[in-house]
């Protein structure tokens, strides 16, 4: 599936977190899916969680997937 990323210079004070049906957090913007995953993912917000909270499991959008915006 293609995803719009939200951009590092986009407002991500307007993201939001979940869980999604792998039992791990998920992170963006715009709509939920059923399942907890967002229209518009964010690796940024993701990648400083994971930073911030070392040992934590890992945020979706996964690292693989955000490296192809």
């Amino acid at each position: 599936m293609d995803y719009d990323f939200v951009r590092e210079d986009e407002d991500h004070s307007k993201c939001l977190w979940s869980t999604g049906i792998h039992e791990g957090l998920t992170v963006g913007q715009g709509k939920l899916d059923d399942h907890g995953y967002w229209e518009r993912p964010c690796g940024y917000c993701a990648r400083k969680h994971e930073e911030e909270h070392p040992g934590c499991e890992e945020v979706w959008p996964f690292a693989a997937e955000d490296e192809k915006e």
